[in-house]
């Protein structure tokens, strides 16, 4: 696998031990340049005046604590001929980790996730959850459990011939999770979740479909289903006997979830897309929904037309 050259890991010191550990390995596989970024709240100006002398002195002391930490901890991978480097940031996380995105052009952000803890991050979302939404570029969200090697990987799709966009998509989505397969050495299923639409119109309750029929209807439903995926992996020369296929039924953000600890999955590799309307208000995202349900990461992926609502400083 040699997509990535030029990669961002976020680094947190509370959980971030297992983000680091994938992106010096990666970096390393890669021959790619490695960049790692903690992000400071930055001061309040009401703590800026002489009268608030001793909080400056902690944020000072903050700053410098975090430099030589993080001098540390690249070290020995600088031995091992990774070239790596680290940056102190300012202010919000993810704004600042996506400004760094656009002004510096990395080509993948890894990020750890561990499990939230207040109330302000089940409402409004981690800096994960962010990341998935807003930055350009991929992001890979590593469970701060999660051990170093993937077993198995699974690239959810949606195969739709008549959308270019979603099938460029699909393709991105395929690249990346087969040749992780191929780096680790992993099983690798690809997995389509179709909404039983037919069941959602006859909830409406304006029609009278004895349940006989309704079956045959579902029953054609998943055939054509069936049938998208098939043509998607023949289309794309997807060899049968390097990947098992999965078609799920239902809500994805529930389906993927659970078909991912049926077959103890380690890695999701999926999309998203920028909703149309509000751009800051993403919630209710399936990537997201996913995040929250799995034990194992996900290797989020934009659309080629993604555009990050977060904008660099003037």
């Amino acid at each position: 696998m040699k997509r990535f050259k030029n990669i961002l890991c976020y680094y947190s010191k509370t959980d971030g031990t297992a983000a680091l550990a994938r992106a010096a390995r990666l970096a390393r596989e890669n021959r790619a340049k490695l960049t790692i970024v903690e992000v400071i709240q930055a001061l309040p100006r009401k703590y800026t005046s002489e009268k608030a002398s001793t909080i400056k002195e902690l944020y000072a002391k903050t700053l410098t604590g975090s430099h030589n930490h993080l001098e540390q901890i690249i070290k020995p991978w600088r031995k091992k001929g990774i070239r790596v480097q680290f940056k102190i940031l300012t202010g919000i996380p993810f704004v600042e980790i996506i400004r760094k995105v656009l002004r510096d052009k990395h080509d993948l952000v890894i990020t750890a996730v561990g499990p939230r803890k207040r109330i302000k991050e089940m409402v409004f979302g981690t800096t994960a959850h962010r990341l998935i939404r807003k930055c350009p570029c991929p992001v890979w969200a590593i469970k701060s459990t999660q051990t170093i090697s993937f077993r198995r990987i699974v690239a959810a799709v949606d195969p739709d011939p008549d959308n270019a966009g979603k099938t460029a998509l699909n393709c991105k989505i395929i690249e990346l999770a087969s040749s992780l397969a191929e780096m680790e050495k992993s099983e690798l299923y690809v997995a389509h979740c179709w909404s039983k639409y037919p069941e959602l119109l006859l909830g409406f309750g304006y029609t009278d479909i004895p349940p006989k029929q309704v079956r045959n209807i579902l029953r054609d439903a998943k055939k054509l289903h069936k049938k998208l995926l098939d043509e998607f992996v023949n289309k794309i020369s997807l060899r049968r006997g390097h990947c098992q296929l999965k078609l799920l039924a239902g809500d994805p953000g529930i389906q993927i979830p659970k078909m991912a600890k049926q077959e103890k999955v380690d890695l999701i590799v999926m999309g998203t897309v920028c909703r149309v309307g509000i751009p800051w208000l993403l919630l209710g995202n399936t990537a997201e929904k996913v995040l929250d349900l799995v034990n194992c990461s996900l290797l989020i992926v934009k659309p080629n037309d993604f555009v990050s609502p977060v904008k660099l400083n003037k």
